[in-house]
């Protein structure tokens, strides 16, 4: 975020120098960013990162799980009539009130991750 922040700073500073506090037309904005550009001396305002190395293993099955629990999400949420009984693709998975959180926190993880790897 810090360099980010750092970004925006340097390049709203000069559109606002330029243009004034609010510039209308996006060419200008374009010609004041690419005349700017030149100046901005990454290397020394900018924080550098070691470079992330993740590895993805997948699990031997991965349906046993996500189809039995995809479909129970669909049985649940969806509003359709189903028999539960004649659905024989929900398996053995037992659905149940936690998973909605493990799900939430999970993509929270997620989008905590890919934020992080953006800065």
């Amino acid at each position: 975020m810090q360099n980010i922040d750092t970004v925006l700073g340097y390049f709203a500073t000069r559109i606002e120098k330029e243009l004034g506090p609010h510039p209308t037309e996006t060419s200008s904005v374009m010609t004041v960013i690419t005349k700017s550009i030149g100046d901005f001396a990454r290397y020394h305002t900018l924080k550098e990162f070691q470079e992330l190395k993740f590895k993805y293993v997948e699990e031997d099955s991965p349906d046993e799980f996500f189809i039995p629990y995809v479909w129970s999400l669909v049985y649940r949420h969806s509003g359709l009539a189903f028999e539960q009984k004649s659905l024989h693709t929900l398996g053995t998975y037992e659905y149940s009130a936690g998973d909605e959180e493990t799900v939430a926190a999970a993509t929270k993880d997620l989008s905590t991750l890919n934020t992080s790897m953006a800065t």
